[in-house]
């Protein structure tokens, strides 16, 4: 039976052109929408994001975040993973990854209660295979920090009464990404006397950014008290728009098994032939399903430019409540400065049985101490960050392969997982704790197809944390984070092949 590659001639051309062209537009109409949503969303409602860039994000999806939001040595094949940059060589097609998280926090303050809840989209992101297993590429658009804050307070001035005191945040920082991996891998071959060794992968990738976005943090002081007298505020608008660069490595230890042609090679010479079995079975090596990885990941210190708008005025409110400006005090506009992101490194590991088992830990170290924002330092520290986790697949070796599983619990990929963070944020001389236990399950939308199509999966994961303390005056955030998270897996990109 011959195969011939199709040169995309009369109903063929149409269907693949039609498909990839469906997909692209779909591709290109997210991208044009989706900053301006994030842009418009309230990424976060937190007091705690008036400090540094606000609210970080570091790229973790729905997957990782059921998992404790390990990554570094997650290779997954089903999802993508963007903590590392260099998992992008395991692709095999293309995975399409959308995600949303919905948190919901209580906060304390001495015997106060207050709960506040968001939802915003999480990512967006597209990775895929330029040359199989050697070259791998991902383009997103995700979250990078988010401000969202209302701080009250007020204070009694002999001569002026009661000040009212209100402190607001918000904006953020996006980031559009585009990402690049390369293995490098040297095939292995039988040595005689031996069932088993080693193997070695080597992958090392990079993320280039575009950082975009504005934060607004707005100060004022009222007079409620004063019959003859204005209010006063000052705003400031910090306008990022710079490119940033993190790093990722990874190597994995493939167990290598004898092939069972081999096995019969070494186990029935006695009874047939030697030289009939060579001729029949060469021996070979392939992959077992266990393997260890092994990843690193940085994104080292940088000056990202930025531009300062400040404006100082003083207002008014009419008997009707409607506010009136009575002057403005300062109007500098696009003063030139930076802020300076920290190094920061990771290392993990994890330990994988192919598709049915993943049990993986992270540590990651921030250097936040040096960060700097317009020459201005603020209450950070050094930052340190621990998380373990593990998914499990009870038949997922028999789906990649496209076998069939009748029972949905097989079908069913869980995940557990915890993380332990000492945060940059040093206020009062207390640096704040952050600890939780997350749990998932992913289910299986549609079923492998050997060579064109791997399992699509909608995932879910659940975020149950702390943060914070009660003790100087602090706020303790007790939270609940839902995430939702689509994987999409198909074969856009291909020549069509017929009999």
């Amino acid at each position: 039976m011959k195969i011939r590659i199709c040169r995309f001639r009369g109903g063929f051309k149409n269907t693949f052109v039609k498909k990839n062209q469906s997909y692209l537009s779909v591709i290109l109409v997210i991208f044009a929408i989706l900053p301006h949503a994030l842009c418009a969303q309230t990424g976060t409602n937190t007091p705690y994001s008036r400090y540094g860039i606000g609210e970080q994000f570091n790229g973790d999806l729905t997957e990782n975040a059921g998992m404790g939001g390990i990554g570094y040595g997650y290779r997954p094949v089903l999802h993508m993973n963007m903590l590392n940059p260099a998992s992008y060589t395991s692709y095999r097609i293309t995975t399409f990854s959308v995600g949303t998280k919905s948190t919901f926090t209580n906060f304390t303050e001495d015997t106060s209660h207050s709960w506040v809840n968001n939802t915003n989209i999480q990512s967006v992101a597209i990775g895929f295979p330029v040359i199989n297993r050697h070259w791998g590429a991902a383009l997103g658009l995700v979250p990078m920090s988010s401000v969202g804050y209302h701080i009250k307070d007020g204070e009694y001035i002999s001569g002026a009464g009661n000040v009212n005191y209100n402190y607001i945040g918000s904006g953020g920082i996006n980031k559009l990404f585009i990402g690049n991996a390369f293995r490098f891998a040297k095939d292995q071959g039988t040595v005689p006397g031996h069932d088993a060794k080693t193997n070695r992968e080597l992958s090392i990738g990079f993320n280039a950014s575009y950082l975009f976005g504005t934060i607004t943090r707005e100060r004022n002081a009222e007079f409620p008290d004063l019959t003859v007298g204005y209010n006063t505020r000052i705003l400031n608008y910090i306008h990022v728009n710079d490119i940033n660069l993190n790093f990722g490595a990874s190597i994995t230890f493939d167990s290598l098994r004898t092939d069972s042609a081999t096995y019969l090679l070494r186990h029935m010479k006695d009874r047939v032939k030697a030289d009939s079995l060579i001729k029949a079975a060469p021996r070979r090596m392939i992959h077992s399903d266990r393997s260890v990885t092994i990843g690193l990941v940085a994104s080292l210190p940088s000056n990202i430019s930025a531009l300062s708008d400040t404006i100082a005025e003083r207002y008014f409110y009419r008997t009707d409540g409607s506010e009136v400006i009575k002057d403005t005090l300062t109007n500098s506009i696009g003063n030139k400065g930076s802020i300076t992101f920290p190094l920061i490194i990771g290392g993990g590991f994890t330990y994988s049985t192919g598709q049915k088992l993943c049990v993986g830990a992270d540590f990651t170290m921030g250097d936040w101490s040096n960060y700097k924002a317009f020459g201005q330092s603020d209450q950070l520290s050094n930052s340190m960050k621990m998380a373990a986790g593990l998914e499990y697949t009870p038949k997922g070796n028999e789906m990649f392969r496209g076998n069939e599983v009748k029972k949905i619990t097989g079908k069913l990929t869980y995940r557990f997982g915890a993380h332990y963070e000492k945060t940059y944020l040093n206020l009062k001389g207390t640096q704040l704790d952050e600890y939780g236990v997350a749990f998932g399950f992913a289910i299986p939308l549609t079923k492998a197809v050997p060579g064109l199509r791997l399992p699509s999966y909608i995932n879910f994961a659940v975020d149950l944390g702390r943060r914070g303390t009660l003790v100087n005056q602090l706020i303790r955030e007790d939270y609940i984070k839902l995430h939702l998270g689509f994987s999409l897996n198909d074969k856009w990109f291909g020549h069509y092949k017929y009999d």
